[in-house]
């Protein structure tokens, strides 16, 4: 019998908060190169570090300080795809 060509699993991880990102730095770990195609859907484009929320209110870091790149983490030939969760 002839060889079947089979298209990579894709995997959707919802969200970006810490779970989110966890998941998808781990997948980036234990996934070879082509072994599946990872998408994030999020309306934004970065983790917020929420408990350093409480530092930017006192004015002791700013907001850009506690907001994680999405992409900027995640190595090249991992580089998830970044969704939108909003439909239109």
């Amino acid at each position: 019998m002839g060889e079947e060509s089979r298209e990579a699993p894709r995997v959707l991880i919802v969200g970006a908060g810490f779970a989110a990102f966890h998941c998808a730095r781990r997948l980036e770990r234990v996934l070879a190169p082509g072994e599946a195609q990872v998408t994030l859907a999020s309306p934004v484009d970065y983790m917020l570090y929420s408990p350093l929320l409480p530092h930017v209110a006192a004015g002791i870091l700013g907001p850009a300080d506690i907001a994680v790149p999405l992409r900027a983490p995640c190595t090249a030939p991992f580089a998830p795809r970044a969704g939108s969760s909003e439909s239109t």
